[in-house]
């Protein structure tokens, strides 16, 4: 006989394939009846123990079948990360791909697992290297202790380790039993690059499976026993207040359970979303707006505007040549395709979260912190995040609505909610400034930048979110770039690139307008500009070269470049070419050409470049947040709309050879498409755009 307790009644875990499976559940949630309950052993089941799986680290995991577990500690949102971290850790333990699965890692105080700054490969490549490389040579170890001869003599090859004096050959899997027995602490020995065989070619990615067939696991799929959904109601005007509600129309909604009141709001809780939010329109709702009630665009750029006019009184006068030009960009919605959501279950002991985050330990971080209770946060799979899931604020509302109704509840944000409710790309607004003497040296730069910090609670940083990347990437004399913060009621978050795109806007559209007042070529402004070192100039190059930046365009068409180098680690350089008519602007052709350092996934190069594209083009032709009146404008896909798929360019990806570790991609396509693009309206049109998005009204040449 056995014995089963409630804490291994009834779990819902994640398998790599993404299925759910019945396993173990929370102590304190499986019914009492059950607890120490004894069930018979299976007719013709070994009482044997079965050899536990060889686990030298956090993230590797080989049992006696040979199938090597990689475990995953950072959030798959699309970019490939659990592909490319998983061939990082595969190639530097020799393992046999095919039989490799992956698994995602809950929340663990063990291992950094946010993932932002486009850092995972950047931050994890060298341990994981250093990680696998232990393993690997502990294998060896245990392989020559089974043939009884020295490590020397064997060498690990696709899962197996081989004798190279008698070609003999034993399989991981076989040699768990031993590994299991050493005390070994080996130190890495790293492959040298020219021997990879997986790292630098393009794998199928391990989620792709489960994805196109319906079976992988996002946020919105999760589904655990008893659990009921909610929505809830949230102040229309920043920071306002409930003063008092009527839930009766709402609990007589079909298939409504209960209604809640939370920290910040009403939540409706039902047997599916549907009736949810039938609910939720029932509500009667009485709110006090408080001091935000008044908020507006026009004010917010006010003070933006009035911040910089003070800045500006304390230039100096200058007897050089000068020119002068201010660029805006508004507050921007992440808008990913699944919306935030969270579904939690609050225990009188525990709390266990499903969540599609990007982090993981901030969550669990600020749950125990609320509630006082240790707390479990499982990963899924996010579609999309663009740094909206760095925040925990969805977590914390589904932990309230769960701990009020008591039970499990998904909650659920529409995409109303969502796009209302977001930590926004910051506003900025940028004066520039530049001189040059009359043998056309440049002598004088200015960037000054107003703008918001970030405010969001799980990722809060202020005046230097504003100075990232704003220094100009160019050697010239007399060079200042100064950032001035205003503190305005919005919140704001990372949105991809952060800062970074802002400023590449501001920076690379003002080096055209100083390359066209001096009479040059914004290529070879650029290229005389930079120091002859930097990777900008290969990237810069390419990108020229398999443009035909010099080749002749149809009547109506224009060229524009642009470069970035963002946080100071990849350098992208992309050349558009445009067609303005009837004041649209149509983007026919995209290259880019990026100087990454070490391709671990050249696939997944081009697919970043090509969404980063896809990404800024919306900002630049659609893309705004607007406020009146206390409330944000927009609410859903008609007001805030995306790129659409007949709006794509052509685009052409090329990577520079670099012998540098891997550098970052998830958000460094962002930054330069949108000053291409106007630099190539400008070349089309001679209209310049210093503002975003594109209005109506912007493009009609008089």
């Amino acid at each position: 006989m056995t014995k089963i307790s409630r804490r291994d009644f009834l779990k819902v875990s994640f398998t790599a394939g993404g299925a759910l499976l019945v396993g173990t559940y929370l102590e304190a949630c499986a019914p009492a009846d059950l607890t120490d309950t004894p069930l018979p052993m299976p007719t013709g089941t070994s009482t044997a123990i079965p050899e536990p799986p060889f686990q030298p680290n956090l993230h590797i995991r080989i049992d006696t079948e040979g199938v090597v577990t990689l475990i995953i500690h950072r959030s798959e949102m699309g970019q490939g990360v659990r592909t490319s971290l998983a061939m990082i850790l595969a190639e530097e333990l020799e393992a046999d791909w095919s039989t490799v699965r992956i698994e995602q890692m809950d929340a663990s105080k063990g291992v950094n697992q946010i993932t932002s700054g486009s850092g995972s490969i950047l931050i994890n490549y060298d341990r994981l290297r250093e990680l696998a490389s232990v393993a690997r040579r502990i294998l060896v170890e245990a392989a020559a202790q089974f043939w009884g001869v020295t490590p020397e003599e064997c060498k690990a090859e696709n899962g197996e380790v081989v004798r190279m004096a008698s070609g003999e050959r034993v399989g991981y899997g076989q040699l768990v039993a031993i590994a299991n027995t050493l005390d070994s602490k080996p130190r890495p020995e790293l492959k040298d690059p020219k021997d990879f065989k997986l790292i630098g070619t393009s794998l199928q990615r391990v989620d792709d499976p489960d994805i196109v067939t319906g079976r992988a696991i996002y946020g919105l799929d999760v589904r655990v026993p008893n659990m009921l959904y909610a929505v809830v109601a949230r102040p229309p005007v920043l920071r306002g207040e409930l003063l008092e509600y009527d839930s009766t129309q709402a609990e007589s909604e079909a298939g409504v359970r209960a209604v809640v009141e939370i920290p910040g709001g009403v939540a409706v809780i039902a047997e599916n979303t549907w009736a949810a939010i039938q609910g939720r329109a029932a509500l009667k709702l009485t709110w006090e707006d408080g001091e935000n009630e008044s908020l507006s665009s026009e004010a917010i750029r006010q003070q933006l505007v009035d911040k910089m006019d003070a800045a500006i009184a304390e230039e100096k006068a200058t007897p050089l040549k000068t020119i002068e030009a201010v660029y805006e960009t508004p507050y921007l919605a992440h808008a990913a395709m699944e919306p935030v959501n969270c579904v939690a279950d609050v225990c009188a002991d525990v709390c266990e979260l499903w969540i599609p985050t990007q982090n993981p330990q901030a969550v669990q971080e600020f749950v125990e912190a609320r509630l006082g209770l240790p707390t479990i946060v499982h990963v899924t799979l996010l579609g999309g995040g663009f740094g909206r899931k760095l925040e925990v604020d969805y977590a914390l509302e589904a932990v309230e609505v769960s701990k009020a109704f008591g039970g499990p509840v998904q909650v659920v944000w529409t995409r109303e909610d969502d796009i209302q409710y977001d930590f926004y790309r910051q506003v900025t607004y940028h004066w520039m400034k530049a001189g040059w003497d009359n043998d056309g040296k440049l002598g004088l730069w200015r960037h000054y930048l107003a703008g918001q910090g970030i405010s969001g609670v799980a990722y809060q940083a202020g005046t230097e979110v504003l100075n990232e990347d704003i220094a100009v990437l160019y050697d010239f004399d007399g060079r200042i770039s100064t950032s001035y913060l205003v503190n305005l009621p919005v919140r704001t978050g990372p949105w991809r690139g952060v800062v970074s795109a802002t400023n590449a806007f501001a920076n690379e559209c003002f080096v055209d307008e100083v390359a066209a007042a001096l009479g040059r070529d914004p290529f070879e402004f650029r290229m005389s500009s930079l120091r002859k070192n930097d990777l900008l100039r290969a990237a810069l190059e390419l990108a020229v070269e398999k443009s035909d930046w010099d080749s002749p365009l149809d009547e109506g068409h224009g060229r524009g470049i642009a470069c970035h180098k963002t946080y100071g680690q990849t350098s992208v350089a992309m050349v558009a070419e445009v067609s303005v008519k009837d004041g649209g602007v149509h983007v026919h052709k995209v290259t880019c050409a990026i100087s990454c350092g070490q391709v671990i996934h050249p696939d997944m190069v081009i697919q970043q470049m090509e969404g980063s594209i896809a990404f800024g083009l919306t900002s630049l032709l659609k893309g705004e947040i607007t406020y009146k009146d206390g409330r944000v404008q927009q609410g859903n896909f008609h007001d805030y709309p995306l790129l659409q798929m007949s709006e794509m360019p052509e685009v052409e990806v090329y990577m520079v050879e670099d012998s540098r570790p891997p550098q970052g991609l998830g958000e460094m396509g962002v930054p330069p498409i949108v000053p291409a693009v106007v630099n190539a309206i400008f070349n089309a049109t001679g209209i310049r755009i210093r503002r975003t998005p594109i209005r109506p009204g912007d493009l009609l040449v008089s």
